[in-house]
């Protein structure tokens, strides 16, 4: 069983203003980036439930009331009181172990994928799908809506696999959602004695819909460093794969060289997906030969990317249209492919796990998509994304 106090931890590394110790270890503040897509909605389809693993279930008196009242809610039972040292005091918690849980799931999961305990259920389930990125590489920390890794190979409580997940674009309802969820934050970091952090801020954000403008950047005068940027080594590894005459070890060593600044395990991982079709990230797979790296050759007549594709990629790259639009506008340009096979390919561009560009999609407010390293750029336009 998982304890799952760490991921509140990282939700409290990221919006703090000051340092603070838990079991031993000392986190410090960084800047903050908030991208705007944390105003969107989320549709949660029954029979899915990939997010609700067992874990450990953590409740303070806030919880203990339910947040949408006219449910009927079971009665929560075997719970221990968990202690917690922050600030060198202890803190009370009610904590769910699940320790007579023998299933995979949450215990609290229905066989429909659905929470018995949703209005009551815990701060931690309660603030996804927003998710926290943590500067281990880079000197700021990043708050934003996200799928999930590797989202198609998620077991679902129907047993099959891939999360049935999906983002809409912001509403009325999905912003006061989101602002609900960081009152419920803000009611957790005064339970801890957090106060100085950055919710405020990000209440404001939301509230006057500045979000609408672009992501917000905290404190203000802070600058992206030239090296912040999400994949630091893509380009030279492809350079180099593209060269012919590099082994894993001698790639391993050059991206280690051109960003010091990036955990060894980050590239050692790289390094083995580019190589696994169901893991790749790059245009195309990455094959060893007599121990050199290089790209699978393509057969005669055979490109990089189909002629879907680049419609798909060339659509997502001008950041003007919404998922609807792209697969309206490529199922007009080639009706002989089908619009059941070109919406699998505009979904797979924005999964995880099946991406088959060489960068991310990103969901504007307004429901468009455009590439990650596009927003990458508005963030700083004056950054030339660092590659050594």
């Amino acid at each position: 069983m998982v304890n799952n106090f760490g991921k509140i931890i990282r939700i409290f590394t990221a919006i703090t203003k000051e340092s603070f110790e838990y079991d031993g270890t000392r986190y410090e503040p960084k800047p903050l980036v908030v991208h705007p897509s944390i105003a969107n909605g989320l549709v949660c389809p029954p029979g899915c439930g990939a997010c609700c693993k067992k874990t450990s279930l953590h409740f303070n008196w806030f919880d203990l009331t339910p947040v949408y009242p006219a449910v009927d809610y079971p009665d929560l039972q075997n719970h221990a009181t968990g202690w917690i040292d922050s600030y060198g005091g202890n803190i009370s918690l009610d904590v769910d172990f699940q320790n007579n849980n023998q299933a995979d799931n949450c215990r609290w999961l229905n066989q429909n994928g659905r929470c018995q305990l949703h209005g009551m259920h815990p701060f931690i389930c309660d603030f996804e799908p927003i998710q926290v990125k943590l500067g281990n590489s880079i000197n700021y920390n990043e708050i934003r809506t996200a799928r999930f890794s590797k989202r198609a190979l998620i077991r679902r409580a129907d047993g099959d696999h891939g999360a049935k997940c999906e983002f809409t674009g912001p509403t009325e309802q999905s912003v006061s959602e989101t602002v609900r969820k960081f009152v419920r934050l803000e009611h957790w970091t005064k339970h801890f004695d957090l106060r100085n952090n950055w919710i405020p801020e990000i209440m404001d954000y939301l509230l006057s819909g500045k979000w609408r403008e672009g992501p917000l950047v905290l404190p203000e005068d802070f600058t992206l460093p030239p090296r912040a940027f999400k994949y630091p080594g893509r380009d030279l590894l492809k350079r180099l794969v593209g060269e012919e005459r590099y082994t894993r070890g001698q790639l391993l060593e050059k991206l280690i060289q051109a960003h010091p600044e990036v955990p060894k395990s980050y590239y050692e991982t790289l390094l083995s997906d580019c190589k696994n079709p169901a893991y790749n990230r790059f245009h195309r797979l990455v094959v060893e030969e007599q121990g050199i790296y290089l790209w699978k050759r393509l057969e005669e007549g055979e490109q990089d990317l189909s002629n879907e594709e680049q419609a798909i990629g060339e659509l997502i790259d001008e950041g003007a249209w919404t998922k609807d639009d792209i697969i309206e506008e490529v199922v007009r340009r080639f009706p002989e492919t089908g619009r059941s096979a070109i919406s699998q390919l505009v979904s797979d561009a924005a999964d995880d796990a099946r991406n088959w560009m060489d960068d991310d999609v990103v969901i504007n407010p307004d429901g468009t998509w455009r590439l990650w390293s596009r927003w990458r750029d508005e963030l700083d336009p004056d950054d030339d994304d660092y590659e050594a």
